[in-house]
């Protein structure tokens, strides 16, 4: 693979070239299902044919300044602290929407200093402890594809870089060793981490996808990897199925449309 000059956009990001040739990622429109806009399944962001699934919940944060300090401290708060919060059950599809919101109404992130989980964009520390889990499960942790998407407002592309073009989304790619995913960075100066929105190993083994609309981080793998990552205490996560709804509100879709109820 050659890597392509860069007419205007990122920064040269060491350890990572970005390819003129985006066939590497060819594999994964040819296993992902049709997208459906109603009611997306994981099969539809993540490609289908592997032995296991996991969702990874995106964490929400609380901002707490103190008293004489201009810097806030921020927390994590996890999906079942809100769920505990509101009444609510984790279940395979629901969504942050619905577990975030009471029976009266009432919204977790209306509190004060109460922020929601981001979408499309996992947070760095989620993200490298996820790699750190999947590592050992390829056998090509030096040659692995990030797929970044291409409608980053603080990260424009030039139009003369190729594109790998999947079902409503475009994204240019990255190659590197799965140590240089750090490196994926935006920003001059201060900078901060871009999570890739595709991420996988050059022999496949597994897959990562953070779809861009999304609170969640879905992963694809073998049964022994997808186990790490359900057993990995930072990474707040649960088994689902290829054919279950990825992400769906209780307004929008029933319980037994979701395989669980």
């Amino acid at each position: 693979m050659e890597p392509v000059d860069l007419p205007s956009g990122p920064p040269e990001l060491e350890g990572l070239e970005l390819v003129a040739d985006v066939s590497a990622g060819d594999w994964i429109r040819d296993r992902l299902r049709p997208w459906d806009p109603v009611a997306l399944k994981v099969w539809t962001i993540v490609p289908s044919e592997f032995e296991a699934y996991a969702r990874i919940f995106h964490p929400a944060t609380i901002w707490t300044l103190r008293e004489g300090e201009e810097t806030p401290d921020v927390r994590f708060v996890r999906w079942s602290e809100v769920a505990e919060w509101s009444g609510r059950t984790i279940v395979p599809g629901r969504d942050w929407e619905f577990i975030a919101t009471r029976d009266d109404g009432a919204r977790w992130d209306e509190q004060p200093y109460h922020a929601d989980p981001p979408e499309g964009d996992a947070y760095e520390d989620l993200f490298l402890a996820l790699a750190r889990v999947l590592g050992p499960f390829t056998g090509t942790p030096g040659s692995v594809w990030y797929a970044v998407w291409d409608g980053w407002g603080d990260w424009q592309m030039d139009r003369a870089i190729p594109r790998l073009e999947l079902p409503a989304r475009t994204y240019v790619l990255f190659r590197g060793a799965l140590d240089a995913l750090s490196r994926l960075r935006v920003g001059g100066g201060p900078s901060w981490f871009r999570t890739p929105a595709l991420t996988w190993p050059d022999d496949r083994a597994w897959c990562v996808a953070c779809e861009i609309d999304y609170r969640s981080t879905f992963i694809a793998g073998s049964r022994r990897a997808i186990d790490a990552v359900l057993a990995e205490p930072e990474l707040e996560s649960i088994e689902v199925r290829a054919d279950d709804i990825a992400e769906t509100s209780v307004e929008s879709w029933p319980d037994e449309g979701m395989g669980q109820s």
